[in-house]
């Protein structure tokens, strides 16, 4: 994989120029489900693919059918999961980091100068205190890098891949990603249980956690109710106790458009209501 890189990618390093000698590496390296710090690609088109999919898999699904006063086919509802890490750049790990950058071969030159960027890197105090050592830094991006958006693509890259993989290639799910911000639609809310496996394995290999509280889980194919919720919320304590306290709604917010019922509607309302106040 060295060849991606360029026989004058040393020269390139030496110029000073580290962020644009591994930007086109980098985007070949990215699997094209992920659109965010990504040239050439439009992240908006991830509304649109996901919005599209989600009204074809809400066709082509089952309907709600209730047997004795439960839901009898609850896991074959099509749904589209949203999710939200929590401090997705800081907390990506550096060993992880430079474990990744080796396996893909990156020029030694390249990968020291990272090295240097991110090895032995320790807090101390400031301020009213006396400048003693706090604590080794062990993960997070350096403030100001340019290499940061980069470095953070190379580092998710191999938990897109497990989507891709385990869920999309299959055909279970079309998954699109704007850097950390991640949105599924499934064709069976079953899937979940393999999604909720690939992020139990990006916390911890690369120490990306999800903020379930911030995350969603959209329903848009009928009117929820109030023992549709109860229901569903119970599955996921069962079978996914990390995703229990996702949010379960008609709709959600994604890169800044509202996914799902009364979506279009609800996109602009809040873009007016400021218009109006300022």
């Amino acid at each position: 994989m060295r060849t991606i890189f360029g026989s004058n990618t040393d020269a390139k390093i030496l110029a000073g120029g580290c962020a644009e000698v591994i930007l086109e590496p980098t985007l070949k390296l990215t699997p094209h489900m992920q659109r965010g710090f990504c040239r050439r690609r439009q992240a908006s088109l991830n509304v649109v693919d996901l919005d599209a999919f989600m009204r074809a898999f809400n066709v082509i699904g089952p309907a709600l059918q209730i047997s004795q006063g439960s839901l009898s086919n609850l896991e074959d509802i099509p749904c589209t999961c949203l999710y939200d890490f929590c401090n997705a750049f800081p907390t990506l790990l550096h060993e992880w980091l430079f474990l990744l950058l080796s396996a893909i071969r990156l020029p030694l030159k390249l990968l020291q100068i990272f090295k240097w960027l991110y090895t032995e890197i320790s807090a101390s105090s400031s301020g009213v205190g006396d400048g003693s050592w706090l604590f080794a830094v062990l993960c997070g991006v350096k403030t100001g890098c340019p290499s940061s958006s980069l470095l953070f693509l190379l580092g998710v890259n191999p938990v897109i891949d497990l989507f891709l993989m385990c869920c999309d290639g299959p055909q279970l799910s079309v998954t699109r990603v704007c850097a950390d911000d991640i949105g599924s639609a499934l064709r069976r809310l079953e899937t979940l249980k393999k999604q909720a496996s690939i992020f139990k394995v990006a916390d911890k290999v690369c120490g990306l956690k999800l903020k379930p509280v911030k995350c969603v889980l959209i329903f848009s194919a009928f009117d929820l109710t109030a023992e549709f919720v109860v229901a569903v919320r119970e599955w996921l304590r069962v079978n996914i106790p990390a995703f229990a306290h996702f949010d379960i709604a008609c709709s959600g917010k994604y890169l800044g458009w509202h996914l799902g019922r009364a979506g279009d509607t609800l996109s602009f309302t809040d873009p007016f209501l400021k218009y109006q106040k300022r």
